[in-house]
């Protein structure tokens, strides 16, 4: 009668199971009322008889938390009564360590609903440890949580789950759980002795499934079924998200234009962290295939769902099957895996999750950059397979959905074409707050505070190699204007490098009074680095200056000593020396005679084709080259000569017309 009531009404019922978690307060009222079925106990009045006639008893032999008449009595589960819950045994734990009861809804917060799922299971086994061993869950000791973990291990717990055992102990006892040593040691053993392995060692190509539903009748004739199905397979793989995300769709953060659609997800996903920015999710048209376009399965599902849709449903995809409601993660999971099994996918071995790995894993050999996957992907820092990099540029923002549906050679042609470029080596990510203003003074410079920084460091004393050595008067007599300011420009960058050095001079004096190795490791670093690149402006400003000088001054100027000046202090004495240690040079030379020039014969000038001997060009004089007219060029400047007309050359040629004539 109730159901036919409800049916006239369409009212549906169904029956649900709520978890403890979403149903704290019955579950806490619950443990708290005592029932007097099974707690049975004396009355207040008999025990006082008895203690009155045969005295104080020193212990209740039968007796539990709630009945108990007497301090000491024996259980099993030193009075902690059962297990009361994740949430209620991290309550009581932060209430042990001092955290206001104000504050507790605040810091449980703190944790995901999969988190505290993954952390009951670590719990509810380390309850059951406690009360088998007579411990309280609450305050054990270090040997007792390597015992726990060493007996995990025996029943068949790999090094993954010993160590989320860890965490949730570290949150449930205090952080001396993670930090001890001993338990760090034991995991190193468990990791050698069974190491985790990874789920997929090879994944299967896209181009499977894409070609099986591309078979599927046009999206028009598609029951609301196979529109969902293959709906939620094309957002897997041409967005490479995790079903939670397509879960979290919203019709009101889908926009639309004329390339295709954005779907930007506002809710907290997996990798979602303060100053992480939200996924969005580009779907392009694709025109060359119709059938196989995300977008316009989109815009199909919207048409086809319209009139079925709940009108307090916001969510994207719903459940084909009355009554329609939003889909949950693990309906669409499903549904992925069973248009993985119809286009031949070894399910036994490749869940719906392995969408990630085959799109991914299909982009790179269509040669998308690693940039654009892992800002498709919202790939973490932490992942195995690609890092996340902040506010990396982006070539095209549909590249990736574009690759997964185009059909592309296979990897080993594309090895005939060299290396690819993107898949450069990449260190540890920097602090996101510092890659933030790093980013923009890299790009458009410190228009602010530069003065005040450069002011706040002051150059040492006892190392003024730091300061930019100063051009000597001698050589700036010698250049010319073009040169002088460029070689301030250069001392002006060398003086800032200068005072970036002395920054990282002191914050590694820092830390070696706070006796940091990983800190004097990588500031020592960064400073050698820096101190180098301070050398080579020396020798750059070095080389631009003499390229100017000729060639005698050049050689003088050669690995001139470097000090407070560019070129060393006291350069007039030491050119003086270099040009006195020339001229005696030349004069120690052995003398050489030059040979007479050979006697030559006029011979008279006969028209016609005469054939004459070759004549001898006169040498022309060599004139100074004009420049500046200063005092250096005059006392430096070498002295030219004047070359006589040398004799005419002399061969068979010449011979023969002087036997002729």
């Amino acid at each position: 009668m109730i159901w036919q009531w409800c049916e006239e009404r369409k009212i549906w019922l169904f029956a649900s199971y709520i978890n403890t978690n979403d149903n704290k307060d019955a579950d806490e009222e619950s443990r708290k009322t005592i029932n007097p079925d099974i707690e049975m106990s004396l009355s207040e009045e008999a025990f006082t008889k008895i203690f009155h006639r045969l005295g104080q008893p020193e212990i209740d032999l039968f007796a539990s938390r709630t009945n108990a008449k007497c301090d000491t009595y024996p259980t099993v589960s030193t009075g902690q009564g059962a297990y009361p819950g994740c949430s209620e045994a991290l309550r009581l734990a932060l209430i042990r360590r001092g955290t206001p009861e104000a504050a507790l809804n605040l810091t449980i917060a703190s944790l995901a609903k999969n988190t505290l799922k993954q952390y009951n299971v670590s719990f509810k086994l380390w309850w059951t440890f406690c009360r088998d061993n007579n411990l309280n869950s609450y305050e054990p000791s270090i040997s007792d949580v390597i015992l726990f973990l060493t007996e995990q291990f025996d029943k068949g717990s790999a090094y993954g789950t010993l160590n989320s055992h860890r965490s949730a102990l570290s949150l449930l006892l205090g952080g001396e759980v993670s930090a001890d040593v001993r338990i760090k040691r034991l995991l190193k053993g468990a990791f050698k002795l069974r190491p985790s392995v990874p789920k997929y060692t090879s994944t299967w190509d896209p181009q499977v499934v894409l070609n099986n539903i591309s078979n599927w009748p046009s999206n028009k004739d598609l029951s609301l079924e196979q529109l969902t199905k293959k709906l939620v397979i094309l957002l897997a793989l041409c967005t490479a998200h995790r079903v939670q995300t397509l879960s979290l769709i919203k019709l009101n953060n889908i926009k639309s234009d004329a390339n295709g659609i954005k779907i930007i997800i506002s809710d907290l996903i997996k990798t979602s962290a303060p100053g992480r920015d939200q996924p969005v999710l580009v779907l392009p048209y694709y025109n060359e295939n119709k059938s196989i376009c995300p977008a316009t399965v989109i815009e199909q599902y919207l048409t086809s769902t319209k009139e079925l849709r709940p009108t307090d449903v916001n969510n994207l995809i719903l459940t084909w099957k009355r009554p329609h409601r939003a889909a949950s993660a693990q309906s669409i999971s499903r549904w992925i895996k069973q248009v993985l099994a119809d286009s031949g996918v070894d399910t036994t071995v490749f869940g719906a999750h392995s969408t990630r790995h085959a799109s991914t894993s299909a982009a790179s050999s269509a040669g998308i950059s690693l940039d654009v996957i892992r800002r498709t992907a919202s790939w973490t820092k932490t992942s195995e397979t690609f890092a996340r990099f902040y506010k990396r540029p982006i070539s095209d923002e549909t590249d990736f959905a574009k690759s997964i549906l185009e059909d592309h050679p296979h990897n080993d042609f594309c090895n005939l074409l060299g290396e690819d470029p993107s898949n450069m080596r990449r260190g540890e990510d920097l602090h996101l707050q510092l890659c933030n203003r790093w980013n923009d003074t890299l790009t458009h410079g410190l228009k602010t505070l530069k003065k005040e920084i450069k002011e706040k460091y002051l150059l040492p004393d006892n190392c003024k190699a730091l300061a930019a050595p100063i051009l000597n008067e001698e050589v700036k007599i010698a250049v010319n204007d073009p040169a002088l300011k460029r070689d301030r420009i250069l001392a002006a960058n060398q003086q800032q490098l200068g005072i970036a050095l002395t920054a990282v001079g002191q914050a590694l004096g820092l830390a070696l009074k706070d006796k940091n190795p990983t800190m004097i490791e990588k500031l020592s670093d960064a400073g050698r680095l820096l101190c180098d690149l301070h050398h080579q402006q020396t020798v750059s400003r070095q080389r631009l200056i003499t390229n100017g000088l000729n060639k005698i001054t050049k050689e003088g100027l050669k690995d001139a000593p470097r000090d407070e000046y560019l070129f060393g202090e006291n350069l007039s004495e030491r050119w003086k020396n270099y040009r006195n240690l020339g001229k005696s040079a030349s004069e120690m030379k052995a003398y050489q005679q030059r040979p007479a020039p050979a006697r030559t014969i006029s011979l008279p000038q006969r028209p016609g084709n005469f054939r004459g001997p070759p004549q001898a060009s006169p040498r022309p004089q060599m004139k100074p080259s004009v420049g500046r007219q200063n005092q250096f060029n005059q006392q430096y400047r070498p002295q030219s000569f004047n070359f006589k007309q040398g004799p005419p050359r002399r061969g068979n040629h010449f011979n023969r017309t002087r036997q002729r004539y």
